[in-house]
């Protein structure tokens, strides 16, 4: 149970960073309510942000106070709180084919594990509508399904280059899993700190879904081995 604990919580640390980059990368800019908008969509519950603070001719970007409420079915108010996410961009490769992101800090990341039945877990819950959601916008609208037919020349459609990321240095700090059948007083786990380097640079970068799967991989390893 402990593994689906962190690989669910890893999920959505991993989706959230995935779309607060995916964002900032792609506008320049940045509003809570750009967070909140697509952070709903894709976990099926609703994200909330208190403040975001952005830089874009610094390369900086903060994040503080980000919410995700328990799908329906559970007790708790929250399956995810996240006190601060700080990222530093190098302004100078914005435009290019890979971005280098000098700085990513995930502070105070607070997960909420429930189980009620017959739902299951808040986590796989939120994993089954992400799951619903990807096969959702992987399905071809009319004009794309015809454009996509055999032997027809679809021109430029498709050519776009993905967005690639290489993050100098990540850290996450104050990580905890809130668990228990108590909902009012559940057990806190404290996880601990940790630091990784050049995410991405091995590869000649990474688009933000493998650097999710890659933080998915660190935080799984890294608590399962406590």
């Amino acid at each position: 149970m402990k593994k689906a604990w962190v690989i669910g919580g890893g999920v959505l640390v991993g989706l959230l960073l995935a779309v607060v980059l995916t964002a900032y990368l792609s506008l320049g800019n940045i509003a809570g309510s750009l967070i909140e908008q697509h952070g709903s969509a894709i976990l099926g519950t609703r994200v909330t942000v208190n403040e975001v603070e952005v830089a874009p001719l610094d390369g900086y970007l903060a994040i503080r106070g980000l919410e995700v409420k328990n799908p329906k079915g559970f007790k708790a108010d929250s399956i995810f709180r996240l006190a601060e996410v700080v990222v530093r961009i190098d302004t100078g490769t914005l435009g290019d084919s890979i971005v280098i992101v000098d700085e990513l800090n995930i502070i105070e990341p607070q997960i909420y594990y429930e189980l009620e039945f017959p739902e299951g877990s808040n986590i796989a819950t939120v994993v089954r509508n992400i799951g619903a959601y990807q096969a959702e916008q992987e399905k071809p609208t009319g004009a794309e399904a015809a454009m996509g037919e055999p032997g027809v020349d679809t021109g430029d459609a498709g050519q776009s280059e993905e967005l690639r990321l290489i993050i100098k240095d990540f850290r996450m700090l104050r990580a905890g899993l809130f668990s228990g059948t108590n909902v009012k007083n559940p057990v806190l786990q404290k996880f601990p700190d940790f630091h990784i380097q050049n995410v991405g640079a091995d590869k000649g970068g990474a688009t933000p879904a493998e650097v999710a799967q890659y933080i998915v991989g660190i935080i799984s390893k890294r608590m399962l081995g406590m």
